[in-house]
């Protein structure tokens, strides 16, 4: 009662078909199994003896506070160069991140400035240990300890430079100001409160030191100004306060040049 032979393997409109026996052998009727479409062709491989491609510079960066996100992190050390991945190893079963991370640029200098200036520099109340990372790669969901970093290159500090601040960054742009422009904080009837400055540096200093508050009201509209020390505080200051919610207002959040701000001009 076999099927009768000479019969076309395929339908109009659907692909290619080739004759498989069913499994176990016997008489049983074949099943049309399609045909493997075409796969295209391999990329061109690596000339023999080529070298392989470096790997791109990475860093370790360790006693990171609870509630960093890696965006935050990322936005930290981004005004040393380029930051192609921001990673922070999470311990399974649990929420958050493990107290380190990986940050990774596309050039070997920027990862050298940032591992020159940022080791030591002062965080939401912790020093950061930055060194370089031993791998090349750390994806975000990465395991077990992190590797042991090999020594970092000594530190060039130029003369008059503290340790921990970033060099040269001054009139560069927005990554290196060191002021954040926070508005729609407080109404124009709260801006005469003495303790208002207080209260902001307090809730600013978790993001690095602050060395004043400025309160000025134009045209009806409250802009507060934290001056910080270092640019990458400003910068973390920006990426968590843009758009949260305080007192029933929706805190805007930008950086400022702090050079207009020393010479007091409020309008920017």
């Amino acid at each position: 009662t076999g099927l009768p032979t000479g019969l076309p393997t395929g339908l109009p409109g659907l692909p290619p078909t080739a004759n498989t026996q069913a499994p176990g052998g016997g008489g049983g009727p074949p099943v049309l199994l399609p045909l493997r479409p075409p796969q295209p062709p391999p990329g061109p491989a690596p000339p023999p003896g080529a070298p392989p491609a470096p790997p791109r510079p990475r860093l370790f960066v360790g006693n990171l506070a609870p509630d960093l996100t890696a965006e935050t992190l990322s936005t930290i050390f981004e005004p040393f160069g380029k930051v192609v991945e921001c990673a922070l190893p999470t311990e399974p079963g649990r929420p958050g991140h493990r107290g380190y991370g990986f940050v990774t640029y596309d050039t070997p200098a920027a990862a050298k400035d940032a591992c020159e200036q940022m080791d030591q520099f002062e965080l939401l109340g912790r020093r950061l240990r930055v060194s370089w990372a031993q791998s090349t790669h750390s994806p975000a969901g990465q395991q077990g300890a992190p590797p042991a970093p090999p020594p970092a290159p000594p530190p060039s500090v130029p003369p008059g430079q503290a340790p921990g601040q970033a060099p040269g960054l001054a009139g560069q742009g927005p990554a290196s100001w060191r002021c954040t422009l926070l508005k729609n904080m407080v109404g124009a009837e709260e801006a005469s409160d003495p303790e208002l400055a207080g209260e902001i540096k307090d809730e600013c200093a978790k993001y690095g030191p602050v060395e004043s508050v400025k309160v000025a009201v134009l045209a009806g509209q409250v802009r507060i100004f934290v001056l910080f020390k270092e640019p990458p505080s400003a910068g973390a200051a920006v990426a968590a306060l843009n758009g949260r919610f305080f007192g029933g207002r929706v805190v805007e959040g930008a950086p400022y040049d702090h050079n207009r701000l020393l010479a007091g001009d409020l309008t920017g």
